[in-house]
């Protein structure tokens, strides 16, 4: 062994958000313990396609590879783009437990690893939620960390095009970001959530209400956070807008794909989530204010991007009743 322990996580989540957040808290651990940072590919499970198969897609296919270099020489960190053979097998290994049982992966077994194989690989939650070992994680990663990832050249492109589109279709490229988290997965979540007496289960941000469907939406813009109506709303769901009918006869709506044109040529990953969500994201950053659910990491993601660019921020959620379970 040479004395150099590399640190490698697999970007957890379906949505570019999660896998972002992966990528920097494991270079902010990896540069506090003195560690070397494996740079990732992200790992996407493309269920669209028939048969499905899971896709790893370069990381630099995202994210100005050259930026984040220099960005990472400047933060002090040490970097590689691949680990070394040698540290290949335990890796393997180590991701495969990692998965299986992310609560075991400690700080005890993470300076087991270290020392024995000189590599501390990690997957699934174990990457998101215990990525430094830690009892209590930070869920963000520094502020700062952000500007190490700027989007690629293709990606920054496809964002003004959007843009354009934005102005082609209503004549201004002034809009309002609206994130309507209202799909099946998050209901089911924010039901087992509801408890906030019990640590196991409660939500972050628990004295808010998770669950706000979309005529809540509607009726919390309107007359709480007072948007006027017929503002130009970009939603961002995976629900169809042509569901939204609460939100949509009171405002000018619009989501991703009524301003962008699929060009496989250009972006051969379309039909993923993670190309879908980034696109989603970058076009949102446009907007003059947003808004969201503020248990969802992606509005959370975003809320620091307009907080930082000086632009509203508000989420959604009503107040939890004082001592009651709250969905």
């Amino acid at each position: 062994m040479d004395g150099k322990i590399y640190f490698v996580v697999q970007p957890f989540g379906k949505g570019i958000v999660n896998a972002q957040l992966s990528v920097l808290k494991g270079l902010e651990a990896a540069k506090r313990h003195g560690y070397i940072f494996v740079v990732p590919p992200m790992v996407q499970w493309w269920a669209e396609h028939e048969p499905s198969y899971l896709t790893i897609i370069p990381f630099h296919h995202f994210y100005d590879a050259e930026h984040f270099e220099n960005f990472v020489k400047e933060y002090g960190a040490e970097i590689v783009w691949e680990l070394p053979a040698d540290r290949t097998p335990a890796c393997m290994l180590q991701q495969q437990l990692s998965e299986k049982s992310p609560q075991a992966v400690n700080k005890a077994t993470h300076r087991a690893w270290a020392q024995q194989y000189g590599v501390i690989c990690l997957s699934g939650s174990s990457t998101f939620y215990t990525i430094d070992g830690a009892d209590q994680p930070a869920f963000w990663p520094p502020d700062s960390l952000r500007q190490a990832l700027k989007p690629s050249s293709l990606y920054a492109s496809e964002a003004q095009k959007m843009l354009e589109e934005v102005a082609r279709h209503f004549g201004t490229k002034e809009f309002v970001s609206v994130h309507v988290r209202v799909e099946a997965d998050w209901e089911e979540h924010c039901a087992a959530s509801k408890d906030r007496n019990d640590p196991q289960t409660a939500l972050y941000n628990n004295n808010y209400q998770c669950w706000v469907d979309e005529a809540q939406t509607a009726d919390i813009l309107e007359k709480k956070l007072k948007v006027r109506a017929g503002s130009l709303l970009y939603i961002q769901s995976t629900v169809p807008m042509k569901k939204m009918h609460k939100l949509c006869s009171k405002y000018q709506c619009f989501d991703r794909d009524s301003v962008w044109k699929e060009r496989s040529e250009e972006i051969p990953y379309k039909k993923t989530s993670l190309v879908l969500s980034y696109l989603t994201s970058l076009l949102a950053e446009h907007g003059t204010a947003l808004y969201g659910n503020i248990h969802s990491a992606y509005y959370g993601e975003l809320a620091k991007k307009f907080s930082a660019a000086d632009k509203p921020v508000h989420h959604l959620n009503p107040d939890c009743p004082m001592n009651e379970p709250c969905m």
